[in-house]
């Protein structure tokens, strides 16, 4: 028999910059920290094989922020969409 995993979370909004990342997940349990740990774990050690390097991809723990109201999930959401046209790396969001 072949067992699925449940999601733990929805992605409602992410960026991945060249510096950091931001997501916007809705979480389904409370594990967040643990699955976090794991995730930039398992990230590290991809992009370490995969462009032959060693150490650390970002800097600092991640940071969490609750989001209890319509309007700060639309503000988090439109920041996340505009940070790489703020960094000035795009014009739009879409070229991202």
């Amino acid at each position: 028999m072949r067992k699925y995993l449940v999601p733990i979370l929805d992605v409602v909004a992410y960026c991945l910059m060249p510096t950091h990342y931001h997501l916007l997940v809705l979480l389904k349990e409370a594990e967040l920290s643990h699955r976090m740990q794991l995730f930039s774990i398992s990230y590290t050690k991809a992009m370490n094989a995969r462009y032959d390097r060693v150490g650390a991809l970002f800097q600092g723990a991640f940071q969490a922020k609750h989001v209890n109201r319509n309007d700060y999930l639309v503000h988090l959401s439109r920041y996340i969409h505009l940070n790489p046209v703020l960094a000035g790396l795009v014009e739009r969001p879409e070229d991202w």
